[in-house]
């Protein structure tokens, strides 16, 4: 409740920055003596059809563009589809009974060490900017799809663990889902990376960057899709053929709690 509130402070800011223009200034390099142009001195017009053929894309060009990046729009989706499924549907399912906190807190767990690895998996290459920048084009990983590969098994891998159980601590899992987070942000930092320095034309690379975009979002859409039906059918596994009762879901079930008293809802019952 307190959040909501929040976006009106950018219309508070923007009323207190300052708007003025900007005052051309004269300043002094080297000896020599430098002030700026007046916008409309020296300046030649450019005829509307130039104008419009230097801003505008042909519908010929923006398939070549898409078919260009199209690989690394795939393996974007498959890594989206393999992050989110995994996510949202199957460490859902997963909990252990000699856990130091409890089955319903699990998730809370899994997703805190996700998005510490996705944190770091999207800022690495800022941070290794800042410690040792001659290290930067090593770690620039320009073939997407191992990543991808990578990704895909962590999600087989937890699809396995919730149908198996035989992951055998917590840790491991917890472990794996800050590594799940640290190749999906990697994966989308190398990638738009990668489409950067395939195009070199600022307006080709604008759209090719848009239309990237979609591999994500596509691959969003198809695993929320797909686990409405995977997560149920791993839960009924794990309650009726592991009898694994309460640790077969690791989100709240119901409002209790919420609403209620749990406490005094379980001593009535």
């Amino acid at each position: 409740m307190i959040t909501l509130p929040w976006p009106l402070f950018f219309l508070v800011f923007y009323y207190l920055l300052d708007k003025t223009n900007l005052q051309p200034a004269t300043t002094t390099h080297n000896g020599l003596h430098y002030s700026a142009l007046d916008s409309s001195q020296d300046r030649k017009e450019i005829s509307p059809e130039h104008k419009k053929s230097s801003l505008e894309l042909s519908l010929y060009e923006k398939c070549c563009i898409t078919k260009d990046i199209s690989p690394y729009i795939l393996f974007l989706f498959l890594t989206y589809f393999a992050e989110y499924l995994t996510n949202q549907s199957i460490i859902t399912t997963i909990s252990f009974d000699r856990a130091p906190f409890s089955p319903r807190d699990h998730y809370l767990y899994y997703i805190w060490a996700y998005h510490v690895g996705k944190f770091l998996g999207r800022s690495h290459f800022m941070l290794v900017s800042c410690v040792y920048p001659p290290l930067l084009p090593y770690i620039h990983i320009r073939k997407t799809w191992i990543l991808s590969i990578i990704e895909i098994a962590h999600m087989l891998f937890f699809f396995f663990a919730s149908w198996y159980r035989f992951v055998p601590h917590v840790a491991i899992m917890l472990i794996l889902c800050s590594t799940e987070g640290f190749t999906a942000g990697s994966m989308y930092v190398n990638s738009a990376h990668t489409v950067s320095e395939m195009i070199d034309k600022p307006k080709k690379r604008e759209l090719a960057l848009a239309f990237l975009t979609l591999g994500n979002a596509c691959g969003k859409l198809a695993a929320g899709l797909l686990g409405l039906f995977v997560e149920p059918e791993l839960r009924k596994h794990c309650l009726y053929d592991l009898d694994k009762g309460e640790f077969c879901y690791t989100r709240y079930d119901s409002f209790r709690g919420w609403t209620t008293n749990e406490y005094c809802e379980h001593v009535k019952s």
